[in-house]
């Protein structure tokens, strides 16, 4: 019912403790189709910025951390001459977290909904020169609407993984530049890298970490 909606609302995009795991049936709660997709976006927002070692960002990092750490660092909006911006983990919807753009917000009719429960998809993540480092995890394939992914400038390494981003069927600007991944591209050129507007990866010459027939820009 609605009161298990707003329990869970609370425990998973909020962040409360007041959620019990065990007494509330997850199958019952997840009936409407907005919040299912918000938490599996939500959760895979969260993996991305642990998988990225978050709590070391140049930028926005969570306050929410169970790491030590001397302060936080700034929180600013890089491409909009360094307004505030929303910290990642915060209790704000996704879409508004720094690098993170999506479809347009727009209130529900339902009076027992918010805008909290209103899910819109994520179509662009811009992270780069933010000291991101570790893999990119396969779980970016649950984004089915990512239209770009910048990560250039960074300390991103392990394999690039074509097959989850192939998956993205609406990817078109896709710059992984300046890190520390390898991979060979050649099938994924063949298939969704030959429609990319802009792909950019560390493959200037012969033996560069990465293979990629179809980069158009290879640094």
């Amino acid at each position: 019912g609605n009161s298990k909606i707003s329990e869970l609302e609370s425990y998973i995009l909020n962040g409360s403790n007041d959620f019990d795991n065990n007494n509330t049936n997850l199958h019952d709660v997840l009936t409407n189709e907005d919040l299912s997709l918000r938490i599996i976006q939500r959760y895979t927002m969260a993996v991305l910025y642990y998988s990225f070692n978050g709590h070391n960002w140049n930028n926005c990092q969570s306050l929410r951390n169970f790491y030590v750490q001397d302060s936080p660092s700034d929180c600013v909006d890089k491409n909009n001459n360094d307004a505030t911006a929303v910290r990642f983990l915060s209790s704000d919807h996704e879409c508004t977290w720094y690098g993170v753009s999506c479809d347009i917000i727009t209130a529900k009719s339902d009076s027992n909904r918010t805008d909290h429960f209103v899910y819109s998809s994520i179509k662009g993540i811009s992270w780069p020169e933010n000291n991101l480092k570790g893999p990119i995890p396969v779980e970016i394939n649950t984004l089915t609407s990512l239209e770009s992914l910048e990560l250039t400038e960074n300390h991103i390494t392990g394999m690039i993984p074509f097959d989850a981003i192939s998956d993205l069927d609406n990817i078109e600007i896709l710059k992984l530049g300046n890190n520390q991944m390898n991979g060979n591209a050649t099938s994924f050129c063949n298939g969704t890298g030959e429609n990319f507007k802009e792909f950019e990866a560390d493959c200037s010459s012969s033996t560069s970490a990465v293979v990629c027939p179809c980069c158009t820009t290879c640094l």
